[in-house]
């Protein structure tokens, strides 16, 4: 693997360029040692093109820009006649874990074909008949290296397709829906312009001033929705939480985005053992534990400056609704930077690596996570409460 691997990167559309072979050469290099569980994107970016350890990965799209490229480029290497039948390195879509694999299954004394292919996903096999040498020994050195191949290729992806499978659990009967998935996005007022309120005498500045706008943070939290459903081919509608009406929820599967901002969240989890309360004199925020209800761990006091913040909470939930009777999925912060971290809590294989896949299995759950915050931006989701039923 590593001799097609410096074969790849000495080719023309990778010998041209600095930043693609280095990526590719890291990833594939620590997927072969296995290390696949670290490449993940703020790592690469640290990594391999030395962002700060805080970088924000929404705003610095260096790694998933690149991983594009590397998958172009590879398509064009394979184009090539002359390279028909090599040992085939590809990067799906969504993923920074390259797969290895050979394009057709070959005939191979002591080798059938059930016996040539890893857990359904990938096979390393022959593309043609090979001339073995009449040596016994190079031979034997040849079905060594083939098994080898075989055991370390089924060990990663089976150890992929666990991580898989708990993202699979954490979304349930969502990714298998054949109704589009409702995405209601919360909103934040902007400020409002003095006198009447009568839409017919705002003028345009006014008009704009006493409308509703969508915070960075959940634009960002809704982009990572998008692409985790585009990846799993699901079909969604996207609104407002201000356009979202009582039917629409009922007409099947919803994503709520955001808390405050979205009527629709907080009617939703209201009922529920977490569930989020506002102190609008004092300017504070929290999530509530209703069996603990004069605890206030998961508070935020928003009226202290942003630069000396350093957590936000969140709650990450999915449940049948006992009023639509539809799915619900919701990912709502008491900040910005709790949504921020739960949208990245439902979509990234390791963070849900954590959670114990018995209780993935529930038809409900309702997650309360913690992020901590270094100079506005938040970092890895941390399991803080968890409710099933």
């Amino acid at each position: 693997m590593r001799e097609q691997l410096s074969k790849i990167l000495e080719s023309h559309p990778f010998a041209q360029s600095k930043r693609y072979p280095a990526l590719l050469h890291y990833i594939v290099e620590h997927t072969l040692n296995g290390e696949a569980h670290l490449l993940k994107e703020r790592t690469l970016g640290v990594e391999v093109f030395a962002r700060p350890l805080d970088y924000e990965t929404s705003e610095d799209p260096i790694v998933r820009v690149s991983a594009a490229e590397i998958r172009k480029r590879l398509a064009q290497y394979y184009q090539d006649p002359s390279h028909d039948g090599e040992l085939r390195i590809e990067l799906r879509t969504g993923s920074y874990i390259p797969d290895f694999y050979f394009t057709e299954q070959a005939s191979v004394p002591g080798n059938s074909p059930a016996n040539s292919s890893v857990g359904g996903c990938v096979s390393i096999a022959v593309t043609k008949p090979i001339k073995v040498s009449r040596s016994r020994r190079s031979a034997l050195i040849w079905i060594f290296s083939v098994t080898a191949a075989l055991v370390a290729a089924a060990l990663f992806f089976a150890s992929f397709a666990h991580r898989e499978d708990k993202l699979r659990l954490v979304w349930g009967s969502f990714l298998s829906s054949p109704v589009p998935v409702v995405i209601s996005v919360g909103e934040q007022a902007l400020d409002q312009p003095p006198g009447t309120m009568n839409a017919d005498s705002l003028n345009a500045r006014e008009h704009v001033r006493s409308t509703y706008a969508l915070h960075f943070s959940d634009v960002q939290a809704l982009t990572r929705i998008i692409d985790f459903l585009d990846d799993h081919h699901h079909a969604y509608r996207l609104q407002t939480a201000q356009a979202t009406t009582y039917t629409d929820l009922r007409q099947g599967p919803a994503i709520l985005i955001g808390a405050f901002g979205n009527q629709w969240t907080l009617r939703a989890v209201q009922p529920l053992r977490y569930r989020f309360v506002r102190d609008d004199q004092h300017q504070l925020f929290w999530v509530e534990d209703q069996k603990d209800p004069k605890s206030r761990k998961w508070i935020e006091d928003m009226s202290q400056p942003y630069s000396v913040m350093n957590q936000d909470f969140a709650i990450v939930a999915r449940f049948a609704d006992p009023e639509t009777r539809e799915p619900v999925v919701i990912l709502a912060g008491v900040g910005e930077n709790g949504t921020r971290a739960a949208s990245e809590f439902l979509t990234d294989h390791e963070d849900v690596r954590t959670v114990d896949k018995s209780l993935l299995h529930k038809d409900n759950f309702e997650i309360v996570i913690r992020t901590q915050v270094i100079n506005g931006a938040s970092g890895p989701p941390q399991i803080v409460a968890i409710e099933t039923w």
